[in-house]
């Protein structure tokens, strides 16, 4: 067993190295994540590494160019200690907004920089989810790969955020043991994030996306923050969600609310208010405007689908 072991790791190394020659360093990492599930016979794997490859080509990272007391950087909101991200950046965690002169937004193509360590930790784990969570097995693939799979919620710096809760929401974890009620699972999770993150309207100015760690690190952000914060948390643990959305202006100024939408059986669902206390099902007036879902970043065809008419017919709408 060890011999065969020994060869096949030999053979896939001459393999990449005569593959390196000739292709890119996205090829080369997709290349690796493929070998791996072929050699662990994980078709579950497989099939979600697949989907991943098709439409991770469209997903970027923002970084952004500022000039800060008459000086210039280039800032990426994480460095490459995770190993996710084959780039580098300097990293200004704190900064005071009014000292931003100049913006400049750039983004980086991930697939240009993921790095094959990272995926594999990522599909492993939702693998994991997709055979021994309770609040996804009514799910179809394809609502799987929509509300679960994704890498990102946004164009924010790649971290291991399933390590991040792994580590930093063991109340959470062993307060979920044993619930299969997806209410009360979302529930505990939002009332727990309730304690440690807090609405500030100063944060509608940032302009850096921010990831998991950045968020906890503030404790305070927007509706957006709000949302994207409590996405990472339930789809860490199983729980199908999106984040859900509408735009209005004012003063000829652009204005919206985001919130949660929580993914049951079928293609039903229920808006879900993050830290509002008890808040299922909240949302909707005659008056508002369209709504739009955001599933991730990774396929733009799917980024803002109009969601309008499953409100109404849900009577999330009167």
């Amino acid at each position: 067993m060890r011999k065969i072991k020994i060869f096949l790791f030999i053979t896939i190394v001459g393999i990449i190295i005569t593959c390196i020659k000739d292709t890119g360093i996205y090829e080369v990492e997709m290349m690796k994540v493929k070998l791996y599930y072929t050699i662990t016979f994980n078709n579950d794997g497989s099939k979600l590494f697949k989907y991943l490859e098709e439409n991770i080509r469209c997903a970027v990272t923002q970084v952004v160019k500022v000039k800060m007391n008459n000086h210039e950087e280039h800032i990426i909101d994480k460095e490459n200690e995770d190993n996710c991200l084959r780039i580098k950046a300097s990293c200004i965690r704190k900064y005071d907004i009014n000292s931003i002169k100049k913006i400049e937004e750039i983004n980086v193509w991930d697939k240009d920089n993921i790095c094959a360590n990272y995926l594999i930790k990522h599909i492993n784990h939702c693998v994991y989810l997709k055979n021994n969570s309770p609040f996804c097995q009514h799910l179809s693939f394809e609502q799987f790969c929509d509300y679960i799979l994704p890498i990102k919620i946004s164009r924010e710096s790649l971290i291991d955020w399933h390590l991040l809760i792994d580590q930093s929401m063991i109340k959470i974890k062993k307060e979920l043991k044993g619930v299969t009620n997806i209410f009360q699972a979302v529930q505990i999770v939002d009332d727990n994030l309730e304690k440690i993150f807090r609405y500030d309207g100063r944060y509608l100015n940032n302009p850096f996306i921010r990831n998991a760690k950045q968020l906890i690190e503030s404790g305070k952000g927007t509706c957006d923050d709000m949302c994207h914060l409590e996405m990472f948390v339930l789809r860490h643990f199983g729980i199908p969600c999106s984040h859900d959305y509408l735009l209005t202006t004012k003063s000829g100024k652009p204005l919206g609310h985001g919130w949660l939408c929580i993914h049951l059986k079928g293609w039903n669902f229920v808006p879900f208010e993050a830290f509002y206390g008890k808040g299922f099902g909240i949302i909707g007036r005659k008056d508002s405007p369209a709504y739009y879902r955001k599933l991730s970043y990774l396929n733009d065809e799917k980024d803002n689908i109009e969601v309008t008419n499953f409100y109404r017919a849900l009577k999330y709408i009167n």
